[in-house]
């Protein structure tokens, strides 16, 4: 067992940094899971009140 300065074993820390690591992957992944749906629900949402108050939407074509 190969000792560092502090009283814990380089594998503990090895297996703290895996942990933290995979943790930050999660929530990576939950976060951009959101930044790229929200304007999918967003839309879903606003359909979804056109249809209840019998509202047509209309995108507005780009002028170029």
């Amino acid at each position: 067992m190969i000792l560092t300065k502090f009283k814990h074993s380089k594998i503990v820390f090895y297996f703290y940094i895996l942990i933290m690591k995979t943790i930050s992957i999660f929530i990576l992944l939950i976060y951009w899971s959101i930044m790229i749906f929200a304007p999918v629900m967003s839309k879903d949402v606003k359909m979804s009140r056109a249809k209840i108050n019998n509202v047509k939407i209309i995108e507005q074509k780009s002028r170029n």
